[in-house]
């Protein structure tokens, strides 16, 4: 049970940094003269990371939370699928900020440089951190029953497979005759 509650606390809290990381600057590519800071709603000609972190962010919170409080296979697995997502996700990010510094190159001056922000290491953090409770997730063990221990009384009495079969009843063995 403590491994699905840290499991659970593990992909919220991941969860909730994809989900404040989109905000901040993920990343500022820098020329001679020029700066440009992008973040996840800046980065692409739509707001589509922006909306691909929310939703995995969301998605991991709301999983975190199935998790810790059922923690049913088909969850655990698909916590730990969206989990492994939301990494690939932060590696696709961070190629991406590579292509801005790509995009910037044909500003005039020196070299361009590319700095990650805060942003970008909030997401790829609660991405790994994400991970780390998909993999707990899978490590949880599935519920058993317990066992009870007899009573006095159910110890005291024999089982009904163990009691003496009675004996068998006696038929007549001449026919009756008529008076």
């Amino acid at each position: 049970m403590l491994t699905r509650r840290i499991a659970g606390f593990l992909l919220i809290a991941g969860g909730v940094l994809m989900l404040v990381g989109v905000f901040p600057t993920w990343a500022t590519v820098a020329a001679t003269g020029a700066t440009n800071d992008v973040n996840g709603f800046t980065t692409g000609s739509a707001n589509t990371d922006a909306v691909v972190s929310f939703v995995a962010g969301g998605l991991l919170v709301f999983l975190g939370w199935a998790v810790s409080n059922r923690g049913r296979f088909g969850t655990r697995m698909f916590a730990f699928a969206v989990s492994a997502l939301a990494v690939v996700w932060a590696g696709l990010i961070a190629l991406l900020l590579g292509g801005v510094k790509s995009e910037l190159s044909n500003l005039p001056g020196g070299a361009v440089t590319t700095t990650l922000g805060v942003g970008y290491y909030l997401t790829a953090g609660g991405a790994a951190l994400a991970f780390v409770g998909g993999l707990f997730a899978l490590a949880v063990r599935r519920a058993t029953k317990p066992v009870k221990a007899p009573t006095q009384r159910d110890a005291a009495s024999p089982v009904p497979a163990q009691q003496p079969a009675p004996p068998p009843r006696a038929q007549p063995t001449a026919a009756a005759t008529p008076r």
